[in-house]
């Protein structure tokens, strides 16, 4: 049973949720982010939106660990 020593920590808004720095991601000589920043906090609401190709998918696969970025 948690002793509740981190729910702070969890509950706090200051402090980012997810945060890309830098981030770039190719696909052989195709690059798909280029150095992106993403800062998102507990309680914001997000959507991603473009046209197709532009990065929306591989974007939530690096944030999810599903892609390893290249950099960042």
């Amino acid at each position: 049973m948690s002793d509740g020593s981190n729910r702070s920590d969890r509950l706090d808004r200051t402090k980012p949720l997810i945060e890309l720095k830098g981030v770039t991601k190719s696909y052989d000589d195709r690059v798909i982010l280029d150095e992106i920043d993403l800062t998102i906090y507990r309680g914001d609401a997000l959507a991603i939106i473009g046209p197709s190709g532009t990065g929306k998918s591989t974007t939530l696969r690096v944030i999810s660990g599903l892609e390893m970025p290249d950099a960042g």
